[in-house]
């Protein structure tokens, strides 16, 4: 099990993932209210990562910018080299 921390940039033009800054951050469509961005944030990573949306879950963050994700199935090594290959330039 691994974690991951994410920056989360809502009303965006499109959905995207991509490293800003050296930290991993999410471009969501979705506005902030009501949970939307975060069901967004759990799709977009889900469907990146090729993993079902319950092997993820938001531990911290739920109403901030800065989100922490814990991610099943991975340990942090495999994680980081998977991501790397898949975010947007």
């Amino acid at each position: 099990m691994a974690r991951l921390r994410v920056r989360v940039s809502p009303r965006s033009s499109r959905s995207s993932l991509a490293y800003v800054g050296g930290v991993l951050t999410a471009h969501l469509h979705s506005p902030p209210a009501e949970g939307k961005a975060n069901e967004e944030l759990i799709g977009l990573l889900s469907k990146r990562l090729g993993i079902p949306k319950s092997s993820l879950s938001l531990v911290r963050g739920a109403k901030s910018r800065d989100k922490e994700v814990e991610v099943s199935g991975f340990d942090a090594p495999a994680l980081a080299s998977l991501l790397s290959g898949l975010v947007d330039v």
